[in-house]
């Protein structure tokens, strides 16, 4: 599937991308990988070693893919609670 991002500096485009990039599946307009994007994504860790968190009883994300998931679902349950609450965007 393809998918064109407008909008990708507001907010909603700029999880969007996150996640897309995380993923792998962010391509330019040509429908290839972005040498320059590929070149940041791949500067990313891999794996961190999480010993100090374990030790506090802290449980470590499996993945980036994970961690960009919890990242947008957390900050558009508070863009929900901003909007419910009548707090302008």
């Amino acid at each position: 599937m393809r998918i064109v991002i407008t909008g990708g500096a507001g907010f909603i485009g700029q999880r969007l991308a996150a996640w897309l990039l995380a993923r792998g599946t962010l391509a330019g307009r040509d429908g290839r990988p972005d040498p320059a994007v590929q070149r940041i994504v791949d500067g990313w860790p891999r794996a961190c070693a999480a010993t100090r968190a374990r030790r506090l009883s802290i449980e470590p994300d499996p993945d980036i893919d994970a961690i960009v998931a919890a990242f947008i679902a957390d900050d558009l349950d508070a863009q929900k609670s901003l909007i419910q609450a009548g707090v302008p965007p």
